[in-house]
């Protein structure tokens, strides 16, 4: 299975999107690490909202109320988990729930803060290396397919600098995901690429039951 088809779910992917990264990291030179990070969180949030439905709904109005969006806890220890408490190693989190509790929604703004996070510390965070696949989608019709188009992947990103970032949202839905994990870790391929991993999923028990060893 072809990694193209991972392409429309990844617009930070794109040359366009990538220049536009380029655009607002040419404003934050000399300044604070924090202060960079707030100026740049509210336009690039509103650019990915024009693509992607999960952060559209977050807008009230055309506006977005950052104190808001970003007062859960959750988010912020699943960013330090991820972007640093792993950094340099592989790590595989989860992240359970019913349906439409804002699973999908606070991948998306983890994935706003690590392209944030590249635009401020370009050599361990790269958008060519954040990969969100949706285990539900038409294309993944078994795990397998999965594993194939995670394989080519992480080998055509390999050059490029940076930890890499998978989420996998709704793994529930995909029967035996956690083999195509299990493919990744028995090859080396995790630590290799230092693979950092959040899966989320509707059903806790079968994603429990994935996530060991």
């Amino acid at each position: 299975m072809s990694v193209s088809y991972l392409a429309e779910d990844n617009p930070w992917w794109r040359p366009d999107f990538l220049s536009y990264l380029e655009a607002l990291k040419s404003r934050l030179q000399g300044l604070p690490e924090e202060e960079a990070r707030y100026r740049v969180r509210l336009p690039l949030l509103e650019r990915l909202s024009d693509i992607d439905p999960a952060l559209r709904e977050l807008r009230k109005g055309e506006v977005f109320d950052l104190r808001r969006i970003y007062r859960p806890r959750l988010l912020y220890l699943l960013r330090r988990n991820l972007a640093w408490d792993a950094k340099g190693a592989y790590a595989v989190l989860s992240l359970r729930g019913p349906r439409r509790v804002g699973k999908t929604t606070t991948i998306k703004l983890l994935i706003a803060e690590l392209l944030i996070e590249s635009l401020i510390h370009p050599d361990p965070f790269n958008p060519l290396k954040i990969a969100y696949v949706r285990c539900d989608a038409y294309w993944v019709r078994s795990y397998r397919d999965l594993a194939e188009a995670l394989r080519e992947l992480l080998a055509r990103r390999e050059a490029h600098l940076g930890d890499f970032y998978l989420f996998l949202d709704e793994v529930s839905s995909l029967k035996n995901w956690q083999l195509a994990m299990k493919d990744l870790h028995d090859s080396g391929q995790l630590a290799k690429h230092r693979v950092k991993v959040l899966v989320t999923g509707s059903h806790s028990l079968d994603v429990k039951r994935g996530l060991r060893p």
